[in-house]
């Protein structure tokens, strides 16, 4: 995930007219998200009954490596706070509010009247949350940090972002659908079944191809080139969502589904 983010980040980059390059920047937004994902993996270690729903490859890797796992959080966190202080103000503001969303995303903060809960509990709002940190980390941030304006380009590519990793998430959420029943937790694959979850991520797909269109012809913010990479990869994302089920292996999800950022990156690159 990492790697996505930070390929996620260089897409932005490139439609916003810089070159990708690995600065305070980019070291802070790829060392965060592996600061995250690795503290969320372990955590889920620490439930046992999760263990028990969850005996996937990927969780029995996490087992079995979980010491490496803490050494990539350790780094994640020395990464994260060297980067910081190399950022300015306004970006440094935002990173410490996505990073209390982020705590509170994976460790049970929360009071509630059955204790203690995470804010990936609460339902439906886990799915929204995750679309708004990426789309903040990927999009907003580099916009601060590089002083760029803040127009309607601007605007509709976080709202791209948003929707295109709303898409993407929802195959992790019929995934985790048995799981997410046993815990109480309300997921948009819980509330619409599988197939209208699988609709809905083919009709956002749909949507930010629109708003790439506009983009192309009203706003002349992308080229053309640029637009078909965007149309090739939803393209590839649309399959993947509806090759979507709940047996499809761990590679499927973490190789397939997440390589959909780096499959961006590379088509922009060469656009």
């Amino acid at each position: 995930m990492a790697i996505g983010a930070l390929c996620a980040l260089w897409s932005t980059m490139i439609q916003l007219g810089l070159d990708p390059r690995m600065d305070a920047l980019a070291l802070n937004v790829f060392a965060a998200t592996l600061c995250s994902y690795t503290l969320h993996r372990l955590l889920a270690l620490e439930d046992l009954k999760r263990l028990e729903v969850h005996s996937t490859a990927i969780m029995k890797w996490s087992v079995r490596w979980k010491w490496a796992l803490r050494i990539l959080f350790l780094c994640g966190l020395l990464g994260s706070i060297i980067s910081f202080f190399a950022l300015n103000s306004k970006v440094q503001i935002t990173l410490c509010l996505t990073g209390l969303i982020t705590v509170f995303y994976s460790y049970p903060i929360l009071p509630s009247a059955t204790g203690k809960r995470r804010l990936r509990d609460i339902g439906i709002a886990k799915i929204f949350l995750i679309a708004l940190i990426w789309a903040v980390a990927t999009v907003y941030l580099p916009i601060l940090q590089y002083q760029l304006k803040q127009g309607i380009n601007e605007g509709i590519l976080i709202l791209q972002r948003f929707c295109f990793m709303i898409a993407i998430t929802i195959p992790f959420d019929i995934r985790d659908l048995n799981y997410d029943k046993e815990e109480g937790l309300s997921t948009l694959p819980s509330l619409l079944g599988i197939k209208k979850a699988r609709l809905l991520g083919l009709a956002l797909l749909v949507f930010v191809t629109g708003l790439c269109l506009i983009r192309f012809s009203m706003l002349q913010a992308i080229s053309g080139s640029q637009l078909i990479a965007f149309v090739i990869t939803y393209l590839v994302t649309a399959i993947l969502i509806q090759g979507t089920n709940q047996n499809r292996s761990d590679h499927f999800f973490i190789g397939a589904i997440d390589g959909t950022l780096v499959l961006m990156f590379v088509l922009l690159l060469f656009a």
